[in-house]
């Protein structure tokens, strides 16, 4: 059973999740509770957020720039 955490910021929403971008992760959602969610069979693990405190707390402009950091660099092919 994976391990769960619930998270305030889409800040902390982004970080946690930058690690686990290369592995094999997948949604987990639960629209019934309002939550957005992401898990890692991975490392078993599930992150969780509220959809409101996503929107809140900076919604998708904070939380592609905390992922930028971990998402692979692309390689420049000079023509």
């Amino acid at each position: 059973m994976p391990k769960t955490t619930f998270l305030k910021t889409a800040k902390d929403y982004a970080l946690a999740l930058g690690p686990h971008l290369e592995h094999d992760w997948y949604r987990c959602d639960k629209p019934h509770d309002r939550l957005m969610g992401k898990g890692c069979r991975t490392c078993s693990v599930e992150h969780y957020i509220s959809i409101a405190a996503f929107r809140e707390t900076g919604d998708l402009e904070v939380y592609e720039k905390e992922l930028k950091p971990f998402q692979p660099k692309k390689d420049k092919k000079k023509a």
